[in-house]
């Protein structure tokens, strides 16, 4: 009787909606082959439960033919060992053995009546709940949908901490008692998932993100990633290219969910100047003139192909590429930032967009999200030197001198970079929208222009 009861009390508690959707043992991803969210069991875990499925050739690895699995819709089913299955328990009871406790269980329910479980992600709670909005029901937050097809565009001094997110997401970790050891080279895998870089590197280079679970060839990986999502982006010494716009389908009609975060444009403009001046992809004259005339970070801001770097990157262009009269494809920046992006944060924002994202796409939270990425030592060498055109010696003896003072960027107003600082505003404008759509309180305020960052930024 008394199990009856918890289980009850579980499944009738309300609040804000779920976004870690299966059970312990098993991976929140897309199906291809079932064109839906599941829940693929982990190793040699079984399912049981009514809506039990097999995996396929077309999805991920770790949800290929040989494995198991459930629609995340699945309210009774769980992924246990085959001695659990065979000792014919009921769900409570096999609840009861897959929990830590049964108060790590809720049933919610969705927009439009869909009802999913929640189970407890305790980073999440500890991190995100600060931002719930309590009054929100859940009947009017959308379900999470998990992403399958994954690019990260990273934008020049914008932060690498996306990276970490994407890559905890895409490169899951199994959960210690369940389901056997697997081997980073078995086909469950991803390389990218447990290698700095493929096949054709020599291991890890120096300056690489250090990602947990981030191997050099041939090392015995304790601890393996399996990766539910395809994923791909400058995972790797991205501080030395940056990743622009991919394609839209790989192979056809395959959507990529592209994922990018934009930079309070004046500091990122600051950031750049500290940079060595560096603007990617910017001609190799065009680089050198910017270095000589530049001596002031209002002179740098003007030089054709600085500012607007972000609303260009953001249209399919590069970085440093000037763009005549760059102000009227903003509609149509605009219209693409809707459409094409799977998700775009903020900087400044950073909890709350981590937050956000996985209430958006489902997901354990993994504490490296919430941190600051480390500067290698090669990145601190590199400041005052332009990192992108060393081939010219101009380049490698030239230093800067001194970095700008860290409130140099108030100097600057509207007019230095007003294409950008439309689309960032653009951005926290939509990010509002999403937060209260998905329950969470209005933490950038009724002013989304950041007065307590920039006072310039609205003359």
């Amino acid at each position: 009787v008394c199990v009856v009861v918890v289980v009850l009390c579980v499944v009738c508690v309300g609040g804000v909606g779920a976004h870690d959707v299966c059970p312990p043992g098993s991976f929140f991803l897309y199906s291809w082959a079932h064109e839906g969210d599941h829940c693929a069991c982990q190793g040699a875990l079984v399912c049981v439960g009514s809506q039990c499925s097999s995996g396929s050739d077309a999805n991920v690895p770790v949800y290929g033919r040989d494995a198991v699995g459930f629609p995340s819709t699945c309210n009774d089913c769980l992924c246990v060992t085959v001695a659990q299955k065979n000792m014919e328990l009921t769900y409570e009871e096999l609840l009861e053995q897959v929990l830590d406790s049964p108060s790590d269980v809720r049933t919610v329910t969705f927009y439009g009546g869909k009802k999913m479980r929640q189970f407890k992600d305790i980073l999440y709670t500890e991190k995100c709940s600060r931002f719930y909005d309590h009054s929100v029901p859940t009947t009017s937050i959308p379900p999470p949908r998990a992403l399958w097809n994954i690019q990260w565009m990273r934008i020049p001094q914008t932060s690498e901490r996306m990276g970490q997110v994407l890559y905890h997401y895409a490169c899951r970790g199994m959960k210690k008692g369940f389901g056997d050891e697997v081997d980073a080279n078995s086909k469950s895998s991803c390389d990218y998932c447990n290698y700095a870089c493929g096949k054709e590197c020599d291991g890890i280079e120096e300056g690489a993100f250090e990602f947990e679970g981030l191997h050099k060839e041939g090392e015995a990986i304790a601890s393996p990633k399996q990766c539910v999502a395809r994923l791909s982006g400058e995972f790797v010494n991205a501080n030395t290219k940056h990743q622009h716009r991919a394609k839209y389908t790989e192979g056809k009609n395959v959507k990529v969910d592209i994922v990018t975060s934009l930079r309070h444009p004046l500091r990122r403009l600051q950031d750049a100047f500290n940079d060595g001046k560096n603007i990617p992809h910017m001609r190799k004259t065009e680089q050198e003139r910017l270095y000589l005339i530049s001596r002031s970070l209002e002179s740098f801001a003007a030089f054709h192909g600085v500012a607007g770097c972000q609303t260009r990157m953001l249209s399919g262009r590069k970085c440093g590429r000037h763009l005549r009269r760059l102000e009227l494809t903003l509609p149509v920046v605009e219209q693409m930032l809707k459409d094409d992006f799977a998700f775009v944060g903020v900087d400044e924002r950073w909890d709350e967009g981590v937050c956000l994202f996985h209430a958006m796409f489902g997901g354990r939270t993994h504490e490296d999200e919430f941190l600051p990425v480390a500067e290698s030592q090669e990145d601190k060498d590199a400041v005052g030197y332009n990192t992108h055109n060393r081939d010219d010696k101009f380049f490698q003896i030239k230093e800067m001198g001194d970095k700008l003072p860290e409130d140099e960027w108030k100097k600057l107003s509207r007019h230095h970079d007003p294409d950008d600082i439309h689309m960032y505003l653009k951005t926290v404008d939509r990010l509002n929208q999403q937060l209260q759509a998905y329950g969470f309180k209005n933490v950038f305020g009724n002013d989304i222009t950041f007065p307590e960052l920039d006072t310039s930024i609205n003359s």
